[in-house]
């Protein structure tokens, strides 16, 4: 009869994973499909060793810096690290179409 709660238990709670998110600067906002978890680092629980659908991940910078975003995919297995570097900033080609004559 023990063993037969026991397997209930398992099969109820599913097979919970923790994802811990960092960082640098510490402190950023992380967003997970729209929803605000906190500040990084910060420790994420997932249900199931494999993401079940699209997911995107989001670290908003405290103070300055850029925003990073992350997108796992169905199937994909849940990571058990993100880092979001949000010195990165993605640079804008400039070109000078200037004709000089």
């Amino acid at each position: 009869m023990k063993i037969w709660w026991i397997c209930l238990a398992l099969l109820i709670s599913g097979c919970a994973m923790t994802t811990h998110v960092v960082s640098d600067p510490p402190g950023a906002r992380i967003i997970i499909d729209g929803n605000y978890m906190g500040e990084a680092p910060l420790d994420v629980r997932l249900y199931g060793p494999y993401f079940n659908g699209m997911s995107i991940w989001k670290a908003l910078p405290k103070e300055t810096g850029c925003t990073q975003s992350e997108m796992f995919m169905y199937g994909q297995l849940v990571p058990r690290n993100v880092f979001f570097d949000t010195n990165l900033c993605k640079s804008s080609p400039s070109v000078d179409v200037n004709v000089h004559q």
